[in-house]
């Protein structure tokens, strides 16, 4: 277990990272572009998808 969060320093971090937000932030442009919502209706669709995402990963390592 100590060995995984090891290797998850550095690039690996940052990629999923940014993998995260690139999920959130084409869920957001669909939602405002393919569903015509208004844009703060998906901000909170990504601040909320961010919110579960982080509580999963809590529940998971923990």
């Amino acid at each position: 277990m100590a060995e995984d969060k090891m290797m998850m320093h550095g690039k690996g971090k940052i990629l999923e990272v940014l993998g995260i937000l690139a999920i959130v932030y084409g869920v957001g442009n669909y939602l405002m572009v393919g569903l015509n919502w208004p844009s703060y209706g998906a901000w909170i669709a990504g601040g909320v998808i961010l919110v579960l995402i982080g509580w999963a990963k809590k529940t998971m390592i923990s």
